[in-house]
């Protein structure tokens, strides 16, 4: 056994009870100001290293506990009489604290120990400032190992009528904190020590390799000591340890193993042949990876996704355990792309890691970019180079359009400020900007660059200046870009501001001219505050004509440039009679609007046979851009669905994927109007075809899009009341519920058939799929019966699930009851009424359980979202005035302008629709009643904000710019 230089006398640490302070007045070492910067550490001491010690009490005779011993080695860099270290619900031992100067072998005397809650630092003030060298600080503590899933926490699962437990940790962003005193920054990187105490039927996980395990020691009730190796350089939200029962799945060579309970062992198969595959594929692009082992493990208790603690990965179970035969091939893709989320952040966070988590996007962006690329290249039939424009860069485009958006390199302070730019921007606006530069220099000499950086930067610290600097080098030496384009001025324009350009199209078709101009894109464009030209951007312009539309098809594309000092620019050598298409394959992350003319020659050549020369994710990009571009008002409605009428004869899985995201929304949007009937019946016309076509019998020779294209198409089909799709669905169901073994549902077709065969069922049989959930022990199952749960049209089964959503011990996990509260709002129409209801009826026991209001606030502007009526708004004010809610008033303003906004763009709108459908022939002189029309369980809650109507689809353009040309390109 490795002494550690510890003794441990007892199991339970002395704690003294500490009087908590006012946040401390610092001296002139560390003034405070009224900033985000008074969530920082001092810049006066950096740690080196940790030595950490850590005793989970985790039995059911025992108080769910943990103690705890560190040694920090740090330095002390400049004149300081104050140490700050952050920690949050720790009970620190003030008597046992000590700091030793290493230098003259003493120790320091210690004035004072406080403690400022507000920002979570514990404050260890000196009567004289520190002499500048190296010291050591030691802390002796203690905290409870509760189930919130953040720092150290206990999780547990079910062996028969035994409950097993287990701790593990979740540390990022700011929850290192809650498990030891420490230096909680990204920036200040140091090695780690760690010995764990645990039972010898347990095993012990760290990031690193075991060293060794010691004897029985009596001190700590017969536990064990397994001793790690030390860590490289890394930051603290980084650390992991794992303690349970569970057993493993290897590689050959032992690099790689999958953890998870003993009965889910074989279902880690897939997780370990795709993980061998995606590593190797990161290697090839990125270099070496330092780290000794790879161990990956399925947490039954997980509020991440997953989480890429270095060496020690951790997941959700349904994120990491697939079986064949029973788990969706949606799963399994999900599997490899999460996995390669989490190794890509082997070297963007963990090799080079931000300063401080304004350049989360570093982080996130690296490891989103490469969570659709490394995929593509290890099961390139999956297309999943395409799908990274419908998954992810449509999406993105839609929350950067709101004026609420933020810049991908944010301020931020505090550590709720630090978790809400966990979104969308910092995962996939920023992955589409990185993906953007990727293809405008080519794919090769940009993995190149990126290898040069990691390799110069490797432990070290990203700064945004270092990385572009590398590009440039690459680009220039290899003529990658034209001459004098300045890489980090480009991706300033898009890291350091919000939004993103629109970039319009308009012809001269007396000449070969064509006009290209940029404007901020608003999808609430009229509103007061919106100013579309304050900002430019660095726009890569890339087009095919009519004349030769395979051009956009190209692997490389030498784009043009509108630059940011540019309000348009002039493009001659268009042939006049025949359309134009910009931003070729999405390399861009705009939208693209045309004059009217070119629109209808657009439309044309698509409802022609020759449809497909156009490439199908230009082809999605066209149906997306104009649908939304409509829904904010940049042009007509008339437009967008004659295009969108297109799609009849296109049956392609990624056309389909971008336009059914599309549809829904109107879907949604359109529920309440009394020409609903007429809407369905022009969906039903667009779908029929590709309905047809799919089927609902899966075929062993379907590829693997296809299998995710049939589920998509077959969920949008139920949900518009396709004739004979909703029946189909309950045939399946009825013949599950009655013999699941004899009458299995596919895979694929599970989350179709348990949405809409328990729609209509009466309360016992949906108790029977109630007890299927609870006894479901594969996690892809459980997720998605918890799901088909929620689509029961019965208003008193849904209110019992929304009880039991927050009831402890119910059977479902605190990971997953929010999960329910989103299902059901996207379930049904009614569902608005029944969710107030229970928020207004329930509000205390929600906030209980959640532990505050901040759930129920979002809950409250998921909802509004879906107001599509006066009555609806009514009930909405109702609830969010009560007392009893204390909402803030800027959750109230937020949640009313939501709904208020949707019943605006209802009333402008829908008279534009209907008249476009009755021009169809869709609208019959009968009126008929609306139908209620539901989503399927698997689709995200997301707040709806449009423009009020600009109903003009005429464009600005200064008539002189067509008389000159700015450049003199000719386009082929």
């Amino acid at each position: 056994m490795q002494n550690s230089g510890f003794l441990i006398a007892t199991v339970v640490a002395v704690v003294v009870t500490l009087t908590w302070s006012t946040p401390l007045k610092f001296d002139e070492n560390f003034p405070v100001d009224t900033s985000i910067l008074i969530y920082r550490l001092p810049s006066t001491v950096i740690p080196n290293h940790y030595d950490l010690e850590l005793v989970p009490l985790f039995t059911p005779d025992q108080e769910f506990t943990f103690t705890g011993q560190l040694n920090i080695s740090i330095s002390v860099v400049a004149l300081t009489n104050v140490i700050i270290v952050h920690s949050a619900n720790l009970n620190i031992n003030q008597s046992a604290t000590t700091l030793y100067n290493v230098a003259n072998e003493t120790f320091v005397a210690i004035a004072t120990q406080t403690y400022d809650e507000n920002r979570e630092f514990w404050i260890l003030s000196f009567t004289e400032n520190l002499p500048l060298g190296n010291y050591r600080l030691y802390f002796s503590f203690g905290g409870e190992l509760l189930t919130d899933m953040r720092g150290l926490y206990r999780s547990s699962y079910q062996i028969g009528n035994e409950t097993r437990w287990l701790v593990a940790t979740q540390f990022q962003a700011t929850s290192a904190r809650r498990a030891f005193p420490c230096f909680d920054e990204p920036g200040l990187k140091a090695t780690f020590s760690v010995r764990l105490a645990h039972f010898t039927n347990q095993t012990a996980l760290s990031n690193m390799p075991n060293i060794s395990t010691s004897d029985a020691d009596a001190t700590i009730g017969g536990r064990v000591w397994t001793q790690f190796e030390t860590t490289s350089v890394m930051s603290t939200y980084l650390l992991a340890f794992v303690i349970s029962d569970f057993e493993k799945l290897s590689s050959e060579d032992g690099f790689f193993a999958i953890w998870s309970r003993s009965e889910a062992v074989d279902t880690g198969s897939w997780a370990l042949e795709t993980s061998q595959a995606c590593y190797q594929v990161c290697l090839n692009i990125l270099g070496e990876d330092p780290w000794p082992k790879i161990d990956q493990v399925a947490i039954p208790d997980f509020s991440a996704g997953a989480m890429e603690n270095w060496g020690l990965i951790t997941y959700r179970e349904r994120l990491l355990l697939w079986q064949d035969g029973e788990s969706s091939t949606t799963a399994r893709e999900t599997i490899s792309s999460i996995i390669s989320h989490e190794f890509a952040h082997i070297w963007f966070g963990n090799l080079v890691s931000p300063k401080w988590w304004d350049h989360l996007w570093f982080n996130e962006g690296f490891a989103s970019f490469l969570e659709y690329r490394v995929p593509s290249l290890t099961t390139w039939i999956w297309r999943y180079a395409e799908r990274a424009i419908t998954d992810q860069q449509l999406p993105a485009l839609i929350t950067d359009s709101l004026e609420t958006t933020r810049p991908m390199t944010n301020p931020v302070g505090s550590p709720d400020s630090i978790w809400s730019s966990f979104d969308n921007i910092a995962y996939a606006k920023s992955a589409c900007v990185i993906r953007m530069l990727n293809r405008v220099m080519r794919e090769d000499l940009f993995e190149l660059a990126l290898r040069n950086y990691l390799n110069q930067t490797a432990f070290g610290i990203f700064e945004p200046s270092e990385l572009w600097e590398q590009m440039q080098i690459v680009a220039d030496s290899n003529s990658a870009l034209q001459n004098h384009m300045p890489i980090a001025t480009i991706m300033e324009s898009w890291t350091e501001q919000a939004g993103f350009p629109l970039v319009t199209v308009l012809r001269n078709y007396s000449t070969t001219v064509v006009a290209f101009s940029q404007e901020r894109f608003f999808m609430n464009r009229n509103s007061p505050t919106a100013d579309p030209e304050a900002q430019r951007w660095w726009i890569p312009i890339t087009v095919a004509l009519g004349t030769n539309p395979t051009r956009c098809n190209s692997a490389f594309i030498q784009p043009d440039w509108l630059r940011a000092q540019d309000k348009a620019i002039m493009m001659n050598g268009f042939a006049n009679d025949t359309w134009v298409i910009a931003n070729c394959q999405g390399i861009g992350f705009y939208r693209t609007n045309y004059d009217t003319q070119n629109w209808r020659m657009l439309i044309d050549y698509l409802k022609s046979t020759d449809y497909d020369q156009i490439n199908a994710i230009n082809r999605a990009i066209l149906v997306d851009d104009s649908l939304n571009l409509a829904r904010a008002g940049y042009i007509d409605y008339s437009i967008a669905l004659d295009l969108l009428s297109y799609i009849t004869n296109d049956l392609d899985f990624i056309v389909w994927r971008a336009a059914i995201t599309d549809i829904r929304y109107l879907n949604t949007i359109l529920v309440s109007s009394e020409n609903y009937v007429s809407w369905q019946g022009f969906l039903h016309s667009l779908i029929s075809n590709v309905t047809e076509t799919l089927g609902w019998v899966p075929n062993t020779a379907d590829d693997h899009p296809t299998r995710i294209h049939r589920e998509q198409v077959l969920n949008l089909a139920c949900q518009i009341d396709y004739p004979g799709a909703r029946s189909a669905a309950e045939s399946l169901f009825d013949l599950w519920i009655t013999n699941p073994q004899l009458n299995p549902v596919d895979p694929d077709l599970r989350s179709v058939v348990y949405c809409w065969g328990v729609k209509t069922v009466p309360e016992t049989t949906w108790d029977i799929m109630w007890n299927r959930f609870l006894t479901a022990s594969l996690a892809t199952e459980e997720n998605l019966l918890l799901r088909g749960l929620a689509c029961t049209e019965n208003p008193e089964i849904i209110e019992k699930y929304l009880r039991l959503s927050i009831t402890p011990n119910s059977g479902i996990r605190s990971q997953d009851t929010y999960t329910v509260f989103s299902a059901i709002l996207n379930s049904g129409q009614n569902n608005v009424d029944i969710l107030l209801n229970f928020i207004e009826n329930y509000t205390a026991d929600i906030a209980e359980f959640y532990g505050g209001m901040g759930d129920v606030n979002n809950m409250l502007i998921s909802i509004a979202g879906r107001i599509t009526n006066q009555q609806q708004l009514e009930k909405l004010q109702e609830v969010t005035s009560s007392e009893a809610l204390g909402a803030s008033s800027a959750v109230i303003q937020r949640t009313l302008q939501t709904a208020n906004v949707n019943l605006e763009w209802i009333s402008n709108y829908e008279p534009l629709i209907e008249e476009w459908l009755s021009e169809q022939g869709f609208i019959s002189d009968s009126t008929a009643a609306p139908v209620v029309t539901t989503l399927p369980p698997d689709v995200e809650t997301t707040t709806l904000e449009s423009g009020a109507p600009i109903l003009t689809s005429s464009l600005f353009l200064i008539s002189s710019f067509v008389a000159m040309a700015m450049s003199n390109y000719v386009i082929t």
